[in-house]
């Protein structure tokens, strides 16, 4: 049933639909405001377990194919599904990843370790990065500027950006299109 009300989240100008922010809870309640118009909550915890569970399976299979579309490169693709089922299956308690996924790309110094020291797999590059991170007592993103400065790392990003294609002419594009 349908309320006036407002729900408790900063709103995106231009926005027709604003949803609460998560309850923290696998049940917990979503709330959808729409703007100019009524207050809707859905209770997960009311559906049907095989329905639950789809709707779990969906937003899995969402979350891991989100930002593989545009102009990445397989590899790229490969990196970006490999980082995240290593963040969630190595016991993550953020959804976020950094440098990960809704569009993002994996970071050159990542690639660049993993091409030197996993045989470019993503997934065991991103377990030892953990592992020396944890080892030295830093987050990931100060263990990636210290291997940023590592003799190896530096020649493979190198050997990246001159296997790099070069820039498309925007002009020559445009005028393809006859603008």
């Amino acid at each position: 049933m349908a309320t006036q009300a407002k729900v408790e989240k900063k709103q995106r100008e231009n926005a027709t639909v604003v949803v609460g922010e998560y309850g923290g809870a696998a049940d917990a309640p979503i709330t959808i405001q729409i703007v100019g118009g009524g207050l809707h909550t859905f209770h997960p915890g009311r559906v049907a377990d095989g329905l639950r569970a789809y709707a779990q399976y969906h937003g899995w299979k969402q979350r891991l194919v989100d930002g593989l579309g545009g102009d990445k490169t397989p590899a790229e693709r490969d990196g970006i599904v490999a980082a995240l089922i290593a963040h969630y299956e190595g016991g993550a308690t953020d959804w976020r990843v950094r440098g990960v996924g809704g569009g993002a790309r994996v970071g050159n110094v990542m690639q660049a370790f993993a091409n030197v020291y996993a045989d470019g797999n993503l997934e065991r590059a991103g377990a030892m990065m953990d592992k020396f991170a944890t080892g030295r007592g830093i987050d990931r993103k100060a263990a990636l500027a210290i291997w940023k400065t590592a003799d190896r790392i530096i020649a493979e990003l190198a050997r990246m950006e001159a296997a790099r294609p070069a820039a498309a002419d925007a002009d020559a594009l445009l005028a393809e299109m006859g603008d």
